[in-house]
Parts: C-alpha cells; sequence; structure tokens
C-alpha cells in the first residue's frame, strides 16, 4: 500500500509540472458584445512565458446543426507580458477565444465575444393611422439578430414615454408582439435600439386621431387606391336595406294601390293614414250576404279600396258616397275567416 501511494504522488508531481503556470494572467475586452464587421480587440496580460513555452491562440465560432466550425487565426501582437488578439467577425453569434501554452488552456478561457447584427432584426407592419384608445400592436423578430439587449420606448406628441406591454409570442425564441394603447391624439413615435444602436427606419410613426363619427366620410389611402371607410361601409349596408324594403313595399302596393311611380305611392300612402280613418267595421258578417265598411275622409283626396280574402284573393266591391265626408264600402264575403 505505501509503494502504490509513492507511485501516485510522483505521478501527480510529474504531470505539476508539465502545467503551465499563467499566474495571474488575465484577459480582457472593452466589448464583449460587438457588431458584425467591427474588429474586435482582446488583451491577455501578465503572460510571462519562457523560451521553450509555445502560445497558441484560435478563435473557436459556434457550432450549428451539431458540426463543428473553423477555426478563425486571429492576428497576435506582443508588447512585453501583455499581447493583443484581433480579429473581424462575419457571422452573428458566440466567438469563442482560446489561449493556450504548452497545450495548457489559459483559465479564462473559452473567453466569450457575442457578434450581433441589428439589421437581422424584422420589425412587423405598423398601422400608420390608428384612433384613440384603440390597441396599437406590431411583432419584433430578433431571432437572427444575436445576443443583445432589445429596447423600446414609445413617445406620445409631446414626447413623454406611454406605458406598453412586451409579450413573448414562443417560448424560447425572440419573437416578440408590443401593444399599446394611445390615450392622446397626434403623431406617436416607436423607438428601438439593439445593444444602443438604432434600428433602420426608427423611429416609426402612427397617428392617432379621433374616433369619427358614422355620418363623417373617411378616406383611407392604401397602395395609392381609395378604401372604404367604416362609415362607406355602413351606409352601403343600410342602402342594400333600404332597397330591399322598398321592393317589398313597392310590391305590396301594387297589391293595394293602382299603378303609380313607387314614390308618389308611398306618399299618397302615408298621407291617407294621416288623413282617413275607418269610423266602422263589420264585428261578424255572414257568407253570401251583403258587409259594410264605412270611412271617414279628412280632405278631397281620392280614395282606392281593395278587399281581399284569406287568400290574399281579391274580392269584388263596391263604394258609395255615404253621407258628406263618408264612403261606404259594400262587398259579399264568400269564405269563412277572422
Amino acid at each position: 500500500m505505501y509503494v502504490q501511494i509513492r507511485l501516485q504522488d510522483k505521478e501527480k508531481k510529474r504531470i505539476e509540472e508539465s502545467d503551465f503556470n499563467f499566474g495571474k494572467s488575465k484577459i480582457t475586452s472593452k466589448h464583449e458584445i460587438v457588431r458584425r464587421g467591427k474588429d474586435v480587440d482582446v488583451k491577455v496580460d501578465s503572460l510571462k512565458l519562457g523560451k521553450d513555452d509555445q502560445l497558441k491562440v484560435f478563435v473557436a465560432l459556434a457550432a450549428k446543426g451539431g458540426t463543428e466550425r473553423e477555426e478563425i487565426e486571429p492576428k497576435v501582437k506582443k508588447s512585453r507580458h501583455s499581447y493583443e488578439i484581433s480579429f473581424r467577425p462575419t457571422e452573428v453569434g458566440t466567438h469563442k477565444v482560446m489561449v493556450y501554452v504548452n497545450d495548457t488552456l489559459h483559465p479564462m478561457c473559452p473567453f466569450p465575444i457575442r457578434v450581433y447584427d441589428a439589421s437581422e432584426i424584422i420589425v412587423g407592419e405598423i398601422a400608420p393611422q390608428s384612433t384613440i384608445n384603440d390597441t396599437v400592436e406590431f411583432t419584433v423578430d430578433a431571432g437572427r439578430a444575436g445576443f443583445g439587449n432589445l429596447e423600446m420606448a414609445i413617445k406620445d406628441s409631446d414626447g413623454i414615454i406611454i406605458p406598453s406591454h412586451v409579450a413573448q409570442l414562443e417560448t424560447g425564441t425572440a419573437k416578440f408582439l408590443v401593444t399599446f394603447n394611445p390615450t392622446s391624439t397626434g403623431m406617436h413615435t416607436i423607438n428601438i435600439t439593439f445593444n444602443k444602436e438604432v434600428l433602420k427606419n426608427s423611429p416609426f410613426e402612427v397617428n392617432i386621431v379621433d374616433e369619427k363619427p358614422f355620418d363623417e366620410m373617411e378616406n383611407v389611402l392604401v397602395d395609392g387606391k381609395k378604401k372604404d371607410s367604416r362609415k362607406e361601409k355602413e351606409d352601403k349596408k343600410r342602402e342594400e336595406k333600404e332597397r330591399m324594403k322598398k321592393e317589398k313595399e313597392e310590391k305590396l302596393m301594387a297589391e293595394t294601390l293602382k299603378k303609380t311611380k313607387g314614390k308618389e305611392v308611398k306618399k299618397k300612402k302615408h298621407q291617407m293614414e294621416r288623413r282617413t280613418s275607418v269610423s266602422k267595421i263589420p264585428s261578424l258578417s255572414r257568407i253570401g250576404r251583403p258587409a259594410q265598411i264605412l270611412i271617414t275622409l279628412a280632405g278631397e283626396e281620392s280614395l282606392d279600396i281593395t278587399v281581399i280574402d284569406p287568400e290574399k284573393k281579391k274580392i269584388e266591391s263596391s263604394m258609395f258616397d255615404h253621407e258628406p265626408g263618408v264612403k261606404r264600402v259594400e262587398f259579399t264575403p264568400i269564405q269563412v275567416f277572422q
């Protein structure tokens, strides 16, 4: 047992002697989050190498689809006991700076450099105009932009930031739904930044207007073409209802009144209903025996009467002057009805 312990101690000592001692060496960078295409500078301080020590530096790209990526060979510049590492990333994602001495990895490695690209952020369609108190919503997809801080500030026409709500559309993704409810009119702006970088076309503008009443015409131009407003749509619905009602009334008038123009017939009917009245209606009549109806007239207008049976068939009738201002209508019922 004693011999075995002594052998283990010797092996441990041999491994320790072969490992490089990095001491107080540190790795730093002014920009650990950097835009794609911008030069990256990484500094390794207090790295004392002996004559036989071998330094190896490379940048590893994040694996895609489970496959290994090619390594980037950066530029390395020595300055006494410091080494300046520089490279220019061309891809979005985490780049890992690897520093080896004699196959021993620096304790601060892998040193991550997160590369982003704000131009990869996709802002969904934003309505150019909305009404006060109505919810305005749009989407933001930052899934391809890389690591970073996405910030949004929605301001009213006075430049005051108003409340907004951001919800993740899919768990584990960088797709968001942004909503806000404007409480004042005027031009509102949507300001979006990613890692303090202003997005292209930001700020986006939304003009907030008062809600239009239905009796006020609204015209919205979309792609240079005139689009029906809510008022116009309501007018079309109302016109369609009036047309159907008019057709129904004209059909009824054709059965009860003489043929005249639709508008004149409607006007005369309203006048007759307003000026004439039936003063006597028999409560009970027998089949085959004459029945009478007395109608009092308020003016000198002409009066047309049509009598129909339960099957809406015309029954022959006669009208006589009963007394001044009163007409008597006589007809003989031929079917039982109430």
